[in-house]
C-alpha cells in the first residue's frame, strides 16, 4: 500500500481546543506522526459536545491517529520532544508564548514553529479575552449574517478555529518545504481573527473599492414542499422563468441586464417562492441543473448522512469513540499517488507518556536525509515552484493565490472573451475608463502575485501552448465542472503524458 504524503514527518502538537488539533489531524490524514502534547488533566476539549458515553465525539475525531502525552508546557521533556519534530504547533500566549518559542527553536533550528492565537502575538488585542463567537464577529461575519431587522447570528460549528487551522497548516507545510530544502526553519504566526477575515470575498473589496458596508439582506432561500432551496442569484438565468412557466418574466429581455436582475430580485425570488411550494428540494434541484440554473437545496444533517453524491464517493469515515463506531466527515481531499488513510483512535490521556519518552522510540523522520539546499534568503518558502492556474470566481483562484502569496510563480490562464469576474467590485467611476478590467476589486484580491496570459484552449494553437507551459510547471490547478478539462484535451491523464 502507498506511504502517505506526509509519512516522514513528526508534528509536533502543544495546543488545545480546535485550531491547533485541525493542524495536527490534517497532518495525520497524510500519514505524518504527530505527538499531541496535553496539559495537566487533559485538552478542554475532552468535554466537547456530542458526547458519547462520557467521550466526546469531536475530541476524537480531532485527535484520530496521534500519539498521547500528558505534560505542563514548562517541562523540558518537550525540548527533547522539539529535537525531533518538523513542525511544531502551540496556542500558548503572551511571556509564556514567547518563552516557549525561544526553547523549540534552540532544541532545534530547523522546525517550523506555528504559534495560532486568537489576534496574533502583538498589537493592541493581543492579550484579549475571546470566544469563538467573538473571534468571528470580528472578523466581520456577524454584520452580514442574519435578518436586517434582527441581531446578527453567529455561525456554530467553530467556524474561526477551523479556519485558523487549516491557513496554519498551509503555512506549516510552506515552511516545512523550504525547511527540507534549505535547513532553515521559521516561526510562523496565525491570527484567528485574521484567517477568518482573509477568507471573504466581497466585504473588504465592496469597502475598498465602493465605500459600501456590505450588510444583512434577509434570507434569498426559497420555502419549498419539505424545507428550502437556494438560488445564486448574481447572474441572470432566462431559464429559470421557463422553468417556473413565467412566461411573462420570459418575455421580459431587460431582466437579461445584471442591474435590472439585481434591482428585481425580491420579485423574481417571491415567483420562485410560490412556484416552489408543492415541490420538494430534490425535484426543485434536478430540474433546474438540467436547465443548468444554479439551484441548490439547503440541506439539514439527514439530508447529507443520506447524500447520494457523498455516498457515490465513498466520503463518509468514522471514529471510535466511547466503544463504538461512530459516522464522522471523510477526508477533504483524494489523492491517487498518495492516499489518505482513515487513521486511528484518539489517545487517552497520557497514553503514549513511555512509549514516546523511551529512549529507543522510532521516529517518523530518523532516515530524512539532511538538505543540500541552499538558503532562503528571505525568498518565499514556495521560490522556485511554478504552477498553471485555469481557474474561475472564488475557490479556484484563492487557492492559486496562497501558492503565489508564498513565493510560487503562478500563471493564470484567461480567456479573453470571458475574463472571468473581472466585472465586479470595481470602482464606480471606472467603467469609462478604457482598461476598468484590471480594476475589480474581487478579481485582484484573489488574483494578486500571479502572472497572467489569455488562451483559448479550444483552439488547436491555444492548446499545444497550454501544453508547452504544463512541460515546465510543478502544478496545475483548475476548479472548471468535471467535464470541461477532458474535453478540452487537457484532463489530467493528457497532462501527464506531457508532464509526469
Amino acid at each position: 500500500m502507498a506511504q502517505g504524503a506526509l509519512h516522514d514527518v513528526v508534528v509536533l502538537e502543544i495546543a488545545g481546543g480546535v485550531a491547533g488539533p485541525y493542524v495536527g489531524r490534517l497532518a495525520a490524514d497524510f500519514g505524518a506522526q504527530v505527538i499531541k502534547v496535553e496539559p495537566p488533566g487533559g485538552d478542554w476539549l475532552r468535554d466537547e459536545p456530542p458526547l458519547v458515553g462520557a467521550e466526546s465525539a469531536f475530541f476524537n475525531y480531532l485527535n484520530a491517529g496521534k500519539l498521547g502525552l500528558e505534560l505542563d508546557a514548562a517541562d523540558l521533556r518537550i525540548e527533547r520532544l522539539a529535537a525531533h519534530a518538523d513542525i511544531i504547533v502551540h496556542d500558548l500566549r503572551g511571556p509564556a508564548a514567547d518563552a516557549l518559542d525561544a526553547r523549540l527553536m534552540a532544541a532545534n533550528p530547523a522546525a517550523v514553529v506555528l504559534s495560532i492565537t486568537p489576534y496574533g502575538r502583538r498589537g493592541e488585542r493581543a492579550g484579549w479575552e475571546t470566544s469563538e463567537l467573538t473571534e468571528w464577529a470580528t472578523s466581520g461575519y456577524g454584520y452580514i449574517a442574519g435578518h436586517p431587522e434582527k441581531p446578527p447570528l453567529g455561525l456554530g460549528g467553530h467556524q474561526a478555529g477551523f479556519h485558523a487551522g487549516l491557513h496554519g497548516a498551509i503555512a506549516a507545510l510552506a515552511g516545512l518545504w523550504q525547511s527540507r530544502n534549505s535547513g532553515e526553519g521559521q516561526r510562523v504566526e496565525i491570527s484567528r481573527q485574521e484567517a477568518t477575515l482573509n477568507d471573504h470575498a466581497w466585504l473588504t473589496t465592496l469597502w475598498t473599492h465602493q465605500g459600501a458596508i456590505q450588510k444583512r439582506t434577509g434570507s434569498i432561500f426559497a420555502p419549498c414542499a419539505d424545507g428550502f432551496v437556494f438560488l445564486f442569484h448574481l447572474v441572470p438565468y432566462s431559464n429559470l422563468f421557463l422553468l417556473m412557466e413565467r412566461y411573462d418574466l420570459l418575455e421580459d429581455e431587460s431582466l437579461l441586464v445584471p442591474q435590472n436582475w439585481w434591482a428585481r430580485f425580491p420579485e423574481i425570488l417571491a415567483a420562485l417562492s410560490e412556484w416552489a411550494t408543492t415541490r420538494t428540494k430534490q425535484e426543485i434541484y434536478h430540474a433546474a441543473q438540467e436547465l443548468r440554473i444554479a439551484v441548490s437545496p439547503v440541506n439539514d444533517m439527514a439530508d447529507v448522512a443520506l447524500n447520494p453524491q457523498l455516498l457515490a464517493r465513498d466520503w463518509f469515515g468514522s471514529v471510535r469513540v466511547g466503544g463504538a463506531e461512530v459516522q464522522a466527515p471523510g477526508f477533504p481531499y483524494q489523492m491517487t499517488g498518495t492516499p489518505c488513510e482513515q487513521p486511528g483512535p484518539a489517545p487517552k490521556l497520557g497514553e503514549h507518556q513511555q512509549t514516546v519518552l523511551a529512549p529507543g522510540f522510532g521516529w517518523a523522520n530518523a532516515a530524512v536525509p539532511a538538505p543540500i539546499g541552499a538558503p532562503a534568503n528571505g525568498a518565499g518558502p514556495l521560490t522556485g515552484l511554478r504552477v498553471l492556474e485555469v481557474t474561475a470566481n472564488w475557490a479556484g483562484p484563492i487557492g492559486g493565490r496562497h501558492l503565489g502569496d508564498l513565493g510560487a510563480d503562478v500563471i493564470k490562464i484567461e480567456l479573453a472573451t470571458k475574463p472571468a469576474t473581472r466585472g465586479l467590485a470595481t470602482v464606480a467611476d471606472d467603467l469609462a475608463w478604457p482598461e476598468h478590467y484590471n480594476r475589480s476589486g474581487y478579481y485582484n484580491k484573489l488574483n494578486r502575485n500571479k502572472r497572467t496570459l489569455t488562451l483559448n484552449l479550444a483552439s488547436p494553437q491555444g492548446k499545444a501552448l497550454f501544453l508547452k507551459l504544463v512541460e515546465g510547471a510543478d502544478a496545475v490547478i483548475e476548479n472548471n465542472a468535471a467535464r470541461v478539462m477532458t474535453n478540452l484535451g487537457v484532463g489530467y491523464e493528457s497532462l501527464r503524458a506531457v508532464n509526469p
